[in-house]
């Protein structure tokens, strides 16, 4: 019941988030950790071109992700 209540706030962010300025991203890189003698496995990825197959790793497994957010609207200054 009471996850009622917070799902007015919660649409409320929802809309500010999506009136926010259009991102994207570059640079993006995932690599995995296995534990044990598996190695380390590293692919990059933009959004014109996604990885070739999904990537699997175990429970013991890291996974990191790195990339770069951009924004598709030019900036404003600070001072206008």
């Amino acid at each position: 019941m009471r996850f009622l209540h917070l799902l007015p706030s919660l649409l409320l962010a929802g809309t500010a988030l999506a009136a926010e300025k259009p991102w994207s991203f570059k640079d993006a890189t995932v690599s995995v950790v296995a534990k044990g003698n598996k190695g380390t496995s590293k692919e990059s990825f933009s959004p014109s071109k996604p990885l070739a197959e999904p990537i699997s790793f175990g429970p013991a497994g890291t996974l990191k992700l790195s990339l770069t957010t951009t924004t598709t609207t030019p900036a404003r200054p600070h001072q206008a």
